[in-house]
């Protein structure tokens, strides 16, 4: 009898123990595991970052990413000793792997088609708006010129005539410099978007994006600048300064072929009195064209000059702009102190008062 009340302590024991562990093990079991951190990295360190998408983010490498990071995002790399690099990468919840959605450096076939976008867009597109602007408008421009042209060249061509034949001439050659101009401008655009900096990625895991972010040097500098005017300047974070040079040079290039369009002109009229003097028989007639053709030679020499100068002028500002690669800080231009003297006029009588903001 007391084996078998020693059995039944037993067997309550053994199920009272195993009660009381599994609350135990489904409790540890609840606790949820801690989401991994996306810490992002950069070569080399200490790159002012900023991300903009479903939310905002701002800090210096390595930072780490809040879990709000999720989408798409467009990044923003810039900094002493790095070029202002821009790319778009999309961010998965906790556990998936960041991926860089933008092109990479190196020509691709992406890269290749969307270079060819219409002039300034993928600048646009790439957060350097001014630029892109500065670029659209002399397309938009060199267009319009040539479409105007066209308009002429064919209305021209729908009349019979020597005198129509000279002015269909002399807009189809207008129309026909006006394109030169307008491809000169696509091709700026392809070239400038292909030489732009790209992030590389290193490593992308769920829990850490190492990127590399080119770096500034001053040969790298003056060599984009020389092949696209502004582009070395964007490249050592002065965007706006290269915006600047960009839109001297083309305002130059514009004024040359304006410059040109005009002396299209006077040649074309200067054979238009030719032949009206050849076809003349009053001796008065031929006089007064005779001195129209004295004034045109004179008029086309000018026009020659100022075509000259502009051309001049275009190559001038572009020497300047490659100078000023060489001796422009690399970097982000340092902050400026804003000042500010305001009078007020008191009881007492009026005083000064300056304010100075660091």
């Amino acid at each position: 009898m007391a084996t078998r009340h020693a059995a039944l302590i037993s067997v309550v024991s053994l199920l009272l123990s195993a009660l009381s562990a599994r609350p135990a093990a489904a409790q540890l079991g609840d606790q949820p595991a801690g989401p991994p951190i996306l810490t992002l990295l950069s070569s080399p360190s200490g790159a002012a970052t900023s991300l903009k998408g479903p939310t905002e983010v701002y800090g210096h490498t390595p930072m780490d990413l809040p879990s709000s990071v999720v989408g798409r995002f467009s990044m923003l790399a810039q900094g002493g000793g790095v070029a202002r690099t821009q790319g778009v990468f999309e961010f998965g919840v906790a556990g998936e792997r960041p991926a860089m959605v933008s092109e990479g450096p190196g020509m691709g076939p992406t890269l290749f088609l969307r270079s060819l976008n219409f002039p300034g867009f993928p600048d646009i597109s790439s957060k350097r708006t001014t630029r892109g602007i500065v670029l659209t408008l002399a397309e938009v421009g060199a267009l319009g010129m040539a479409g105007g042209a066209h308009v002429r060249y064919r209305n021209h061509l729908n009349e019979s005539g020597a005198e129509e034949a000279i002015f269909a001439r002399e807009q189809r050659r207008i129309r026909n410099s006006w394109l030169s101009y307008g491809g000169a401008v696509w091709a700026a655009s392809a070239i400038d978007y292909w030489m732009l900096p790209r992030f590389t990625v290193y490593e992308a895991t769920p829990n850490r994006l190492s990127l590399g972010i080119p770096t500034l040097s001053r040969a790298k500098v003056v060599l984009r600048s020389l092949i696209v005017p502004g582009a070395g300047q964007e490249f050592a974070n002065h965007g706006g300064r290269g915006a600047l040079w960009m839109a001297g040079v083309l305002a130059a290039g514009a004024g040359y072929t304006a410059a040109h369009q005009a002396l299209v002109h006077k040649r074309a009229l200067l054979e238009l009195n030719r032949l009206r003097y050849d076809g003349a028989t009053d001796p008065n007639e031929q006089l007064r064209f005779l001195r129209e053709i004295g004034i045109l030679h004179q008029d086309i020499r000018t026009a020659e000059d100022v075509r000259r100068g502009f051309g001049y002028g275009t190559l001038a500002i572009h020497a300047a702009n490659v100078i000023d690669a060489l001796m422009l800080p690399l970097g982000p231009p340092a902050a400026r102190t804003s000042r500010r003297v305001s009078a007020i006029v008191t009881p007492f009588g009026p005083q000064v008062a300056i304010h100075l903001t660091y």
